[in-house]
């Protein structure tokens, strides 16, 4: 096999190969003898003069790969055209460019899939380095596809800056992929993207009213739908402002149940005389119980151990990481004080009731 089939490029003539810091340098030219004026479109074959362009291509084993071709500068002959000298170009390279066409669309791929940072990231992974605005540059230069009918559409509000600046996206919900990104979310946009494309027959959309007053004027016989994100907002909405009217009646509720409990509690567990409570387990089980509800404890434990080994509270609160105040508090507590906090519950009061029922064999109901 020789070495221009492994190299892929048929019309490139090879002359040498070079390799040093893990850098592969090719040194060629075009074979055909002649070049088309760019502008008139006739063939030259007078040499004017020539130059090297450095082309970027695939790495090689691990080895990046430049190409070092020598391009030649032809003289337009046509008397008509203004184009004077030219240089000869191939399809393998565009004009300008210092990539291959297979290395710039492996990049092409990097800019859609990823963003500029972790787009350059991987592109000097792959041994074509690039910065992260050439990969910006790329997405901005590539076509966008062409924008088809679409018969589901979906229409919701996105964010330039979060709660500043919104647009509208539009997305084809039989593909699940954007068409179409809206500079507000006015339904003067919406309703003159719509003029464009008015054979939709679903939208499902958010609910906001300028969404549905210009589907209504554009496309009055398309299903409107809200999406499974905004029935649930809608869900959540209902329920609140619904508790927040009966939030009374709940408190009244609450309070009455738990002195009910309380009253029974008072009275004894509701459990069979036949049955048996291992009260080691109940003492045990409450003082797990009172772990997890206070945190404090263990903390309190390791001050009070050490206190009776007689270390001061400076070393302790360096070597528990406390505050010094909150040692001099536990040095003057025997047992550590309930904690105060605006969010307690009343689950202490049935805590007694629901670990009877767990240790008890057959509870009365």
């Amino acid at each position: 096999m020789r070495i221009n089939s492994l190299f892929g490029l048929p019309k490139y003539r090879i002359a040498n190969i070079e390799h040093n810091n893990r850098t592969v340098k090719i040194i060629a030219s075009i074979k055909s003898n002649r070049s088309q004026c760019p502008v008139c479109g006739n063939f030259s074959t007078s040499i004017h003069d020539s130059y090297v362009r450095m082309i970027a291509d695939l790495s090689v084993f691990q080895n990046s790969t430049t190409i070092l071709l020598r391009t030649r500068k032809f003289k337009c002959k046509y008397p008509m055209c203004h184009r004077k000298v030219f240089s000869e170009q191939t399809p393998n390279i565009e004009r300008y460019s210092r990539r291959t066409n297979r290395a710039s669309k492996i990049l092409d791929l990097l800019s859609i899939e990823l963003t500029g940072q972790l787009g350059s990231q991987l592109s000097k992974r792959l041994l074509l380095s690039v910065s992260p605005s050439t990969i910006t540059r790329i997405a901005h230069r590539q076509q966008l596809p062409e924008i088809k009918q679409p018969k589901v559409l979906g229409v919701d509000d996105w964010a330039y800056r979060k709660g500043v600046n919104f647009g509208t996206i539009l997305i084809d919900m039989e593909t699940s992929r954007p068409i179409e990104l809206l500079r507000s979310r006015e339904s003067a946009d919406l309703k003159e993207w719509l003029t464009k494309y008015p054979g939709v027959k679903i939208v499902t959309r958010d609910r906001a009213s300028s969404y549905s007053t210009a589907i209504n004027e554009v496309c009055p016989d398309a299903i409107q739908v809200a999406d499974r994100f905004h029935l649930l907002m809608n869900l959540s909405d209902a329920l609140d402002k619904y508790f927040k009217s009966v939030r009374p009646e709940i408190r009244t509720l609450i309070k009455s149940k738990s002195k009910e409990y309380t009253n029974m509690l008072s009275n004894g567990p509701f459990i069979d005389e036949k049955a048996e409570l291992d009260l080691n387990c109940l003492s045990d089980s409450q003082e797990l119980g009172r772990s997890f509800n206070d945190q404090r404890i263990d903390t309190f434990k390791k001050v009070k151990e050490l206190q009776k080994e007689g270390i001061g509270s400076r070393r302790i609160s360096r070597e528990l990481r406390m505050s010094r105040n909150t040692v001099r508090s536990y040095f003057m507590q025997e047992t550590l004080s309930p904690k105060n906090s605006s969010r307690s519950t009343n689950f202490d009061v049935f805590t007694k009731h629901i670990l009877v029922r767990l240790n008890t064999k057959r509870v009365i109901r």
